[in-house]
């Protein structure tokens, strides 16, 4: 069976399947455990996946690929700046190296002055 619908008709679909989507999980809050609980919940179930299938073949375009712009770059200039790039990696390792060596450094934290010729 085809049935031609346009947007708006589409549209108040949807509202209506969650309205009673959420009509039923609020009866189920309501309620609590009871024997017909499981028959809510396939319900809401089967209400929450006839919603996505509506979606999908309603907001579905066939032609997706037409508005992707080529994947050729021939002639196509890109401002990548390489050297940047580079430059910070070169910087971020020298700066490793550096706390590095100065973690296992055995500088200490008081100068050492060597004292010849100022001795009694």
């Amino acid at each position: 069976m085809k049935i031609e619908l346009d947007e708006g008709d589409v549209n108040a679909i949807l509202d209506a399947v969650c309205n009673q989507i959420a009509d039923l999980e609020d009866t189920l809050t309501w309620m609590g455990e009871d024997t017909e609980a499981p028959a809510l919940r396939a319900r809401v179930q089967l209400l929450a996946e006839l919603d996505m299938d509506i979606r999908e073949q309603a907001f579905r375009r066939d032609d997706w690929d037409t508005d992707l712009e080529s994947t050729d770059l021939t002639g196509r200039v890109f401002s990548v700046p390489e050297e940047d790039f580079i430059k910070m990696g070169i910087d971020a390792r020298e700066q490793a190296k550096l706390n590095n060596r100065l973690k296992h450094s055995t500088v200490s934290a008081v100068d050492v002055w060597s004292l010849n010729g100022l001795e009694d």
